[in-house]
Order: C-alpha cells, then sequence, then structure tokens
C-alpha cells in the first residue's frame, strides 16, 4: 500500500477538522440548556450560539489527529484564533460586554501558559496571560505569530482586557471518534440501546445535510436551532420502536433498466409481459432498489427479527395467491391473457390495503419493490402463465450469477 504523502495527510487533517467542527456544534447544541438555543457554522466563527440575532458564545475548533499538540504562548492555533478575535472585536461583530469567546481544542495547555491561565476553573489569571502573550507576541519570529500580535496590539490596553476576560481556553477537547461518543451518550435516553448507533448515525445523517443548506446559504437558513434537532430525534426514536422500522430511502430513485443487472431483469420481464407501461416500469424499478436497499440495511443493522423478512414474504405471497386464483378463476379462453394480467398487477401493487413490514412502517415502497423482489425469482408473478413463459429467463438469469 503506498505512504500517504505530506499533501495528502494534510488534506485528511483538514478534512477532519471540518467534520470534527460539524459534529461537535451538535454535540454542543444538544447540551445547551435553552431549548431555543440557535446555532450557526462558518458565519460569526467556527461555531457560534445567537440568540435574538446576538451572539452570545463563538467557539473556534482546532482539531489534532492526535493529542499531542501543545497550546504554548507560541502557538500558532492559539494565536491564529486570537487574531480572529481581535479582527472581529475591531469591527465590531460581538459585544466584550456580553460574548462568550471559547477555544476548544484536542491540544493541552501547559500549566504555565497564557492559555492555561485562560481556563474556566479557579486558576484563571487574565492580567498573567496578558503579560504571557505581549512577552511571546515580542520575542516571535514566526509571521503568523508577528501579524497576530500586531492585530491584538492594535486594540487598546483596556480593549485588550476586556477581550481576554471574554476568552474560555477549553483544552484537552473530544476529538472527533470522542465527539460521536459524546454524542451517543446525550442520545442513550432516547432509544433502546442496541439502536443506539443506528439512531445516532440517522441524526447525524441528517444534521450534516442541513449543515450543508446552512453553510451554502446562511441569509436563508441563518443557523439551527435546537428544537429543530429536538424534532428530528423524537421522529427517530418513533422509527425505532418495535412496531415501526426507520425509513432511508424515502424519495424515489432515478432509475431505469439500463441500471440492472442481468439477474435483476425477471422482474422487469414480467411487467413487459402484461404491457406495463415504460413510465411505471421506471417506477416499479425504483421501488425494487428501494427495497432492496432498505431490507439490506435492515439486515446489517440487526434491526429485523428473526426470520421477519421471511414471515413478511410469506405474508405477500399469501395475499398474491388470493389475487392470481381469483384471476385464473374468471380466466375464459376468449381472455386477453395480458390485459387480465396487468388488472392483477393494478390489484396488487395498488391495492387499497397496504400491508406493511410492520403496523406503523408508513411507506408502501417496501411493500412494493418486495413484490417486485419475489416476482425477480418468479415466487409470484402477473400473468396467467409467467412461469411457463418466463422459466427461461429466470435459467439464464441464475447463470449469469452462479
Amino acid at each position: 500500500m503506498p505512504t500517504p504523502t505530506g499533501a495528502d495527510f494534510t488534506a485528511a487533517r483538514s478534512a477532519l477538522g471540518y467534520l470534527h467542527q460539524v459534529r461537535y456544534a451538535l454535540v454542543l447544541l444538544l447540551r445547551a440548556p435553552n431549548a431555543e438555543s440557535n446555532i450557526s457554522i462558518e458565519k460569526l466563527d467556527d461555531i457560534a450560539f445567537e440568540e435574538d440575532g446576538e451572539a452570545v458564545e463563538l467557539l473556534q475548533t482546532k482539531h489534532h489527529v492526535t493529542h499531542t499538540g501543545s497550546l504554548t504562548d507560541f502557538s500558532i492555533d492559539l494565536w491564529k484564533t486570537l487574531r480572529v478575535w481581535a479582527v472581529s472585536a475591531r469591527s465590531g461583530i460581538f459585544d466584550l460586554d456580553s460574548v462568550i469567546l471559547s477555544l476548544v481544542t484536542t491540544a493541552s495547555a501547559p500549566g504555565d501558559s497564557a492559555a492555561a491561565q485562560l481556563r474556566s476553573d479557579r486558576g484563571r489569571n487574565t492580567a498573567a496571560a496578558i503579560d504571557k502573550l505581549r512577552k511571546a507576541g515580542e520575542a516571535s519570529t514566526n509571521a503568523t505569530v508577528k501579524q497576530a500580535f500586531a492585530e491584538f496590539q492594535a486594540l487598546a490596553p483596556v480593549e485588550q482586557e476586556r477581550l481576554l476576560a471574554c476568552i474560555r481556553v477549553l483544552d484537552n477537547a473530544p476529538d472527533i471518534i470522542e465527539a460521536r461518543q459524546l454524542l451517543e451518550d446525550r442520545l442513550r435516553y432516547s432509544t433502546r440501546q442496541q439502536f443506539l448507533s443506528g439512531l445516532c448515525d440517522r441524526l447525524e445523517g441528517w444534521w450534516f445535510s442541513r449543515a450543508v443548506e446552512h453553510l451554502r446559504n446562511p441569509t436563508l437558513i441563518k443557523g439551527i436551532p435546537q428544537r429543530l434537532v429536538q424534532v428530528q430525534i423524537n421522529d427517530l426514536a418513533e422509527q425505532f420502536r418495535r412496531d415501526n422500522l426507520p425509513n432511508d430511502f424515502p424519495f424515489p430513485l432515478e432509475v431505469d433498466e439500463s441500471n440492472l443487472s442481468s439477474d435483476e431483469r425477471v422482474f422487469v420481464e414480467q411487467l413487459k409481459l402484461v404491457l406495463v407501461s415504460n413510465e411505471r416500469i421506471k417506477r416499479a424499478i425504483s421501488d425494487y432498489y428501494r427495497a432492496f436497499q432498505q431490507r439490506s440495511k435492515w439486515v446489517r443493522e440487526d434491526l429485523l427479527l428473526d426470520r421477519e423478512l421471511d414471515i413478511y414474504e410469506t405474508r405477500l405471497i399469501t395475499e398474491w395467491e388470493e389475487h392470481f386464483l381469483r384471476m385464473k378463476e374468471d380466466l375464459t379462453e376468449q381472455a386477453n391473457h395480458a390485459e387480465t394480467g396487468r388488472r392483477l398487477y393494478n390489484n396488487v401493487i395498488d391495492m387499497p390495503r397496504h400491508i406493511p413490514i410492520r403496523p406503523a412502517f408508513p411507506d408502501p415502497f417496501v411493500m412494493r419493490g418486495s413484490f417486485h423482489i419475489l416476482a425477480n425469482s418468479l415466487k409470484i408473478g402477473w400473468h396467467p402463465q409467467f412461469r411457463e413463459r418466463l422459466a427461461h429467463a429466470l435459467e439464464i438469469a441464475m447463470r449469469s450469477v452462479g
């Protein structure tokens, strides 16, 4: 396996930093005591809490792949953060009398450092921190530190003191893996233990999608409120009840026959036998794929009970048999077999009485797609002579995967 280049590793670290920022924002929002808390990302700062449009807490996040980083007085992370906040203070982006500025870092601040003096514990000493930062800024030859120190020095001494009074250093913060553990800890009362990981995965999927919308259009989506996240948690928790299952594929897919492998074409041939239109065949392929992926996901995550899928398919076959036998009873020599089979298909696929895999699962795509999965193996069919007509097609399909 090739060794990653330095550039690749830098990109990976940056990507992890952004993912950590978004994940940690969710953890912070769920921790907030106020249900009306509203959080933004990369708007006023890396992460920001706002109330009535005003910033009440800004957070800079610094993620390291390992916890070996050190927040010394010459730390680039520290000075970059100080520069951002010094510029923002001069620009009036926040009110130094009411805002909290938090530096969240996975690195550790040495006991004699300026950063250590800015922790939120009893040892906090802003005067000592200012003195240490001034000495480090004057002594450093690093261009980044010198530029940041110049921005800090552009503030009047009293403003420098006010700025540092707002700063809270939260070192040894959880990394991206530990942040996930914190998230699961916050959700542990929302569902049973065996479903916690699945619920957390789905919440994060929704959260990252929502964060992307916010980042793309921050003027329209100014932030994400805690109450909206709680609604999503409640909805997901409902899906993990004993009478329900999570719906991970709620929307139709844009697929057609060319997307099918050779062993997946039998159910399409079934539909062509009864002259179903091309547009409806595309819808059937979408249902087939959605149901196949959803059922596979449930199985992988161990969300189904023992033999639950077999029992469900037996229910569907039994329902189909009743309709199929009625069709055969009414069949005459003069009957148009394709037309008769299409009526059977319509009656079964669009039956008013949806047969859910569990009582509270609302979406019929699993039922429709499961009928197509059964039709693909010729366990059911629509044309009165479907087995005779398609046995050869099934044999060819099975040989292609054998």
